[in-house]
C-alpha cells in the first residue's frame, strides 16, 4: 500500500513533463526514465497506452516497481490534470491532478513457476485500486487533497482528505519557502475494515510487537491493556471523552477488528513543521526530550481531533 501511494505521487511528477494533449507515448517513457535513474527498475515499464476522450492517457496491462520476490501488477492505469506543461517548462508540479490505477496484485515470486502461476490467479480476487485527486488554489494559496484513497476487497477501503494552507507552486522560490511554513488546517481519515487489517497489516504488525513472546494471546491482552490506559491519559482538550471511547471500542476488538474508523483533525493554526520543530531539535542536538505520549498530546494542543469508530 505504501508502494503504491509512493508510486502515485512520483507519477505527478513524471506525468507533468508533457502538456495534457502531449502524446502519452511520451510521459510513459519520461517516467520509465525516471525510475531507471533512481535505481527503481532495470528496464522500461511495459503497458498499452492509449489518449482517452477526456484528454487524458490510459494504459493497461502494467508492471509497477516491485520488491524483491514479489511482483506488482495493474490492470490499468489512467490520468489527467491541469498545467501539465509547467515541469517542462519550469520545473512546477501540475496546479490540478487526478489519477487511478486499477486492479493493483501483489504475487509472491520464489523463482517456482508453477507457484507464481496458482499465486496469480488467487490474486485476482484481492486486487486493490489506487486513487489520487488534488487542486492547488492560487489565489488563496491552498493545497486541497480532495482524495487519496485505496480501495481493497469485501468493500474496505482507506480514505485520507486534507487541507492545506501557505502552499505556494508559483515558482520553486516559493516552494522552497512553503516547505517550512505550510500548514495543515483540516483532515479526514476514514478506515472501513472488515478484512484489510488482517489480510495487509497484522502479519508485520504482529512480527514486531510479539516478537520473542512464548504467549502471544497473552502479549496481545497486555498490550491492549497499555493502549486503553495510554488513551485515557490523553488531555481532554486534545481527545474528548467519545473519542477516547470510540479509541477503547477499536483496541477491544484487537487483533481482529471489523469497523469503521474515522479520524477528523481541525487547527486554525495548522499542523506544520514548525509545531514539530520542538520534537526533532532535540534528537539533531544528541539531547532526550522525547520521554512518551505525554510530550506529543503538548504538541498537538489546540488541535481539534474528533473520532469515531462503528464495530460491524
Amino acid at each position: 500500500m505504501i508502494r503504491a501511494a509512493a508510486f502515485a505521487l512520483a507519477l505527478v511528477f513524471a506525468f507533468s513533463a508533457q502538456a495534457q494533449d502531449a502524446n502519452c507515448n511520451a510521459q510513459w517513457a519520461r517516467l520509465s526514465d525516471l525510475l531507471i535513474k533512481a535505481g527503481a527498475i532495470d528496464a522500461a515499464l511495459p503497458g498499452l497506452i492509449r489518449e482517452t476522450a477526456n484528454g487524458g492517457c490510459r494504459i493497461n496491462g502494467v508492471a509497477l516497481p516491485s520488491w524483491d520476490n514479489l511482483d506488482v501488477k495493474a490492470q490499468s492505469l489512467s490520468w489527467r490534470g491541469r498545467d501539465l506543461d509547467r515541469f517542462a517548462r519550469e520545473g512546477l508540479p501540475p496546479t490540478a491532478l487526478s489519477l487511478s490505477i486499477k486492479g493493483i496484485t501483489l504475487v509472491p515470486n520464489i523463482g517456482d513457476p508453477v507457484f507464481s502461476y496458482i499465486q496469480s490467479i488467487q490474486a485476482r480476487g484481492k486486487s486493490i485500486d489506487v486513487a489520487l485527486s488534488y487542486r492547488w488554489d492560487e489565489a488563496a494559496k491552498v493545497l486541497e487533497l480532495q482524495s487519496l484513497r485505496f480501495d481493497f476487497p469485501q468493500d474496505d477501503y482507506l480514505e485520507l482528505q486534507a487541507r492545506v494552507d501557505r502552499v505556494d507552486l508559483t515558482n520553486l522560490g516559493t516552494m522552497q519557502v512553503s516547505v517550512g511554513g505550510f500548514a495543515v488546517t483540516d483532515t479526514s481519515l476514514v478506515i472501513r475494515s472488515e478484512r484489510m487489517f488482517q489480510d495487509y497489516v497484522l502479519t508485520a504488525l504482529g512480527s514486531v510487537v510479539l516478537r520473542g513472546s512464548s504467549d502471544s494471546a497473552g502479549r496481545v491482552a497486555a498490550l491492549k491493556v497499555i493502549g486503553s490506559e495510554a488513551v485515557m491519559r490523553a488531555p481532554n482538550d486534545v481527545l474528548n471523552s467519545a473519542s477516547k471511547t470510540a479509541l477503547n471500542g477499536l483496541i477491544d476488538q484487537m487483533p481482529d477488528p471489523k469497523g469503521q474508523l474515522v479520524i477528523e483533525t481541525s487547527s486554525r493554526t495548522g499542523i506544520g513543521p514548525a509545531r514539530f520543530l520542538p520534537l526533532v531539535l532535540p534528537y539533531v542536538f544528541g539531547s532526550v526530550w522525547f520521554d512518551g505520549l505525554d510530550d506529543v498530546w503538548q504538541l498537538l494542543d489546540g488541535v481539534d481531533t474528533t473520532i469515531t469508530y462503528d464495530k460491524f
